[in-house]
């Protein structure tokens, strides 16, 4: 497995099941390494650096994150300077604060970021202000409504194992349609990625709770 090498993500107290990292790394990085190699890879709500990590070793030229959480940033800073010295930059920032501190992008990898938020639109027309050349997108989504452009408003709690940043709050469970319909807006051209293309989907993913997308802006 990819992250057998990197033994610390495995002692993270968040999502750090070897089987459903090993699926993701595959689903979401290796398949897209054409779209990262010699690319600024930003990674939104990074937890402790494990895919930004990922991507430095498919070929990202820097990785820049940015996360919420202080304690995360603190091991996100020491599992790259251990493997990845001079490659990378870690922003402790809370992105429900309204922007995106990064002036410009080439890739931008936004992986269970929008069900934390209570705006997911916005996060998305934050990210297009980079001018990103690649996006890739993979979030919780409200299954049971699909093919409806739908919003479920829920309460988030502080928890560990979730990710999420230390605060309770609202946050919005988008449907498959409802983000659709906002990449559509912001004159985004998308595919979702086939949850079966690199092996047998994991749960989630294989009953569409959890989808993906590859993303390439048009600037018209």
């Amino acid at each position: 497995m990819f992250f057998d090498k990197y033994p610390e993500v495995y002692e993270s107290d968040v999502s750090a099941d070897p089987e459903r990292l090993e699926y993701r790394y595959n689903l979401l990085i290796k398949q897209h390494q054409e779209y990262i190699k010699d690319q600024h890879f930003i990674d939104l709500g990074a937890h402790d650096g494990r895919f930004s990590l990922a991507a430095l070793d498919n070929g990202a030229s820097h990785v820049t994150l940015v996360e919420g959480r202080k304690d995360s940033c603190d091991r996100s800073v020491e599992l790259l300077k251990k493997y990845h010295p001079n490659k990378f930059t870690v922003i402790h920032y809370d992105l429900r604060g309204g922007f995106i501190p990064i002036k410009q992008a080439d890739f931008v990898f936004c992986a269970g970021l929008l069900y934390h938020v209570i705006d997911p639109y916005h996060i998305l027309k934050c990210i297009k202000l980079l001018k990103p050349k690649t996006i890739l997108v993979d979030s919780t989504v409200d299954a049971d409504m699909e093919d409806q452009p739908y919003l479920k408003l829920l309460s988030e709690e502080p928890t560990d194992n979730t990710g999420n940043v230390l605060t309770n709050d609202l946050v919005v469970w988008p449907s498959k349609i409802a983000l659709e319909g906002m990449y559509d807006f912001l004159n985004w051209d998308f595919t979702l990625i086939d949850p079966y293309s690199i092996q047998t989907a994991i749960p989630q993913y294989r009953k569409r709770e959890r989808l993906a997308w590859l993303i390439k802006p048009r600037y018209n």
